[in-house]
């Protein structure tokens, strides 16, 4: 309805692109809408993030991807309610020329800071986390002293005396 001979508004792709292709598609997308109902996708909306090197373009994402969390300045949408996925469109096409730049600035600049080396840093550290954590939950070994205390406190238990460790 909208489109023509020369011009094609929505070009929707189920199959994957070569690299070079993918990135010129991203350079020429006004718009990006990745909409998976649950989580996925997630580097699609970097590369898209990434690739807009005039700091222009709108991302929109559903709120079920889970790189949504990080992405605070993009449209976030129900990909399952229509009426909003049409309402962030319209949204996203007039947008300001200004908002669009302050918006992908801090998209671009969230997502650099998370190169390889940092996100493995962080999950490192998020593992040696979950490690202190699980220590705490560990079962405790009875060395000698605290089986003579255990023994004790079982004796005076016997003859009437509160049990304590």
């Amino acid at each position: 309805m909208h489109g023509g001979v020369n011009y094609t508004p929505v070009w929707y792709f189920y199959r994957s692109l070569p690299f070079d292709s993918l990135i010129e598609l991203y350079g020429l997308s006004d718009v990006a809408l990745v909409t998976p109902v649950r989580d996925g996708m997630n580097l699609v909306a970097k590369e898209y993030i990434a690739s807009r090197v005039n700091q222009t373009g709108v991302m929109i994402i559903s709120e079920m991807a889970g790189v949504s969390k990080e992405l605070g300045e993009a449209i976030l949408i129900n990909p399952n309610n229509e009426p909003e996925i049409a309402e962030s469109i319209y949204q996203a096409l007039t947008m300001p020329l200004q908002e669009q730049r302050n918006r992908m600035t801090l998209l671009q600049k969230r997502i650099g800071r998370y190169d390889v080396s940092n996100g493995q840093e962080s999950f490192v550290k998020s593992l040696e986390k979950v490690e202190g954590i699980q220590q705490n939950f560990l079962a405790k070994l009875i060395t000698p002293s605290v089986r003579k205390e255990i023994v004790e406190q079982y004796k005076k238990a016997k003859k009437g005396v509160v049990f304590r460790l």
